[in-house]
């Protein structure tokens, strides 16, 4: 430690560290190298070399080296706040968000105007789901930095996660104002167009990022999103093979341009090499993850022994039937059914807003939080305090709406909770083949920690079962009418009959926007936001049909 050197062995390690510092600015890797390890000599656990190592770790694609090396600087040094801030980039990269938001509030306890450490934390809380905290954060930041792009991008982003389209474009115009060619702004034209379903758009403005810099690797999959590539684009094609060979294999290029190619090659039918890319990819993002899978199942399993049927007979009394909650796995066809209902004029949509875990998490104190066991043993009264709490988020967005859409799909392991704080909300359960399902899951890089089950064939298999075993748990204890179950199959093949059993099932009066929902002006912010702007369209039934035997893991464990 340094406190153990003599002065003048601590006056060489200070001026070594400089010398590191300099080469480290200059890009002088090799150089950068050998002072870290002339410093580690004298000093093996000197915070600045671990620290410069885990930056040059990062560039190179080594996430979890970084990772070691972040966080043996903050151990090292806790009270400096570059420190803190870097691993909380780090996390917040590879979408360890509760980690990544705990770094950012540390640094905001260093010094509590950092603008970095709260760029961070509104960043996170948007991850987490939080968006008005998170919008209200960036919007006080804007009023302080109107001219910072890292404020004002991120004021786009948690106004657009609130529906609030006009607002979030004059974000995007403002930068664009001060720069013609930002590229950030122009990336953001390009999520608006996509929500809006402008497709010509989309295109235009993805080729403008591509032009202004063909190494941003996230435009590439928004561009495969609304293209079908044919041999007619081959030079585009071979432009994305070669760039991608000249990333690091564990980049997040890499790994972006590996899912596009295996769009790309899935449009062209040439479904090996597709499988190749996407399993590629889906391995990197395995690598990187903190994901405890085991404590995940045996979460699913312990809610269903854990809820009786005569437990959810205590509810909170509330008659507001407000809310319909629309749960199941990702890419189901949930997207498509919010779309039908939000269609409607007595409907509205609060996407994947979280809001009832969240009422949960402010009812549940900190220091003694609130178990299954626990929840299990809440009064009517309790339940009541529940209810209304979400219906107060409801109403922050959507004061005067009749039904508002909840299309929040971790809410599968909250049905029980739900029903017991609001009796007469309506749940509707989208259901989609489990192999077409999870195909889906594991080809569309879902960015959401809370699908880290979904990058790992043999983990996805056996989460699809516990979620499936867990559902028709759901079924067999509640009150009979309280869930509609609604089969993906069955919408796409008889389109009027199916929508009009799923208005009747929200107590809905028919409505022609409910049958011509590609056209609705709301929202849809998931992986399948091109699609549902879409007529209905059955393309995507048996669509894992011609990589079954490259998924006999899978199939094998969905069998069982």
């Amino acid at each position: 430690m340094s406190k153990q050197l003599s002065s003048n062995a601590q006056r060489k390690v200070d001026a070594l560290v400089v010398q590191m510092q300099q080469a480290f600015q200059e890009k002088k890797w090799d150089l950068c190298g050998q002072l870290c390890m002339q410093i580690e000599a004298w000093e093996p656990n000197n915070p600045e070399t671990a620290n410069v190592r885990g930056i040059v770790a990062v560039q190179s694609g080594d996430m979890q080296g970084a990772e070691h090396y972040f966080a043996s600087a903050v151990n090292a040094e806790p009270e400096n706040i570059g420190f803190q801030l870097n691993l909380g980039k780090l996390y917040l990269q590879q979408s360890v968000t509760q980690n990544a938001l705990s770094c950012f509030q540390k640094a905001q306890q260093l010094k509590a105007d950092d603008l970095t450490a709260r760029v961070g934390e509104a960043e996170c809380l948007l991850l987490l789901n939080q968006e008005l905290q998170a919008y209200e954060i960036f919007k006080k930041l804007h009023q302080a930095y109107p001219q910072s792009n890292h404020v004002t991008i991120g004021l786009f982003r948690a106004s657009f996660r609130l529906n609030r389209w006009e607002e979030s474009e004059q974000y995007l115009q403002a930068m664009l104002a001060l720069n013609p060619n930002d590229i950030e702004a122009h990336l953001g034209l390009v999520q608006l167009a996509l929500q809006r379903g402008d497709f010509v758009a989309v295109e235009r403005e993805a080729l403008q990022c591509i032009a202004l810099n063909p190494d941003l690797d996230l435009v590439y999959p928004m561009l495969a999103t609304v293209k079908t590539f044919s041999h007619d684009d081959d030079v585009l094609i071979e432009q994305l093979q070669k760039y991608r060979q000249s990333m690091p294999k564990g980049s997040a290029a890499y790994m972006h341009l590996s899912f596009t190619l295996g769009k790309i090659m899935d449009d062209l039918s040439e479904h090996q090499r597709a499988f190749e890319y996407i399993e590629k990819a889906n391995d990197i993002r395995y690598q990187n993850l903190s994901y405890d899978h085991d404590a995940e199942i045996a979460h699913l399993h312990a809610i269903v022994s854990l809820t009786m049927e005569q437990q959810v007979q205590t509810t909170s009394g509330l008659e507001d039937d407000t809310p319909i909650f629309i749960i199941g796995m990702p890419r189901c066809g949930s997207t498509m059914v919010e779309q039908i209902l939000a269609s409607h004029p007595n409907v509205e949509s609060v996407g994947e807003s979280n809001f009832f875990e969240a009422a949960v998490a402010e009812l549940s104190d900190p220091k003694d939080p609130l178990t299954l066991e626990k929840m299990q043993a809440c009064s009517s009264q309790q339940w009541q305090e529940l209810g209304s709490l979400y219906l107060k988020k409801v109403r922050e967005v959507h004061p005067d709406a009749r039904y508002v859409v909840d299309k929040t799909l971790t809410n599968t392991r909250f049905v029980g909770a739900i029903h017991q704080a609001l009796p007469h909300a309506k749940v509707i359960h989208v259901k989609r083949d489990a192999l077409d399902t999870c195909w889906s899951i594991y080809k569309n890089n879902l960015l959401s920690p809370v699908y880290a089950y979904g990058f790992h064939l043999g983990q996805l298999g056996y989460y699809y079962r516990a979620y499936n075993h867990l559902m028709k748990h759901w079924a067999d204890i509640l009150p009979e009418g309280v869930m509609y179950e609604l089969h993906y199959e069955e919408m796409v093949q008889h389109q009027e009959i199916e929508t009009l059993k799923l208005l009747s099932a929200c107590h809905l009066e028919s409505d022609d926007a409910c049958f011509q929902f590609q056209k609705s002006k709301n929202v849809t912010i998931t992986a399948s936001q091109a699609q549902v702007r879409k007529p209905m369209y059955a393309s995507s039934m048996g669509a894992a049909e011609p990589y079954k035997e490259n998924l006999q893991v899978l199939t094998d464990i969905l069998a069982r």
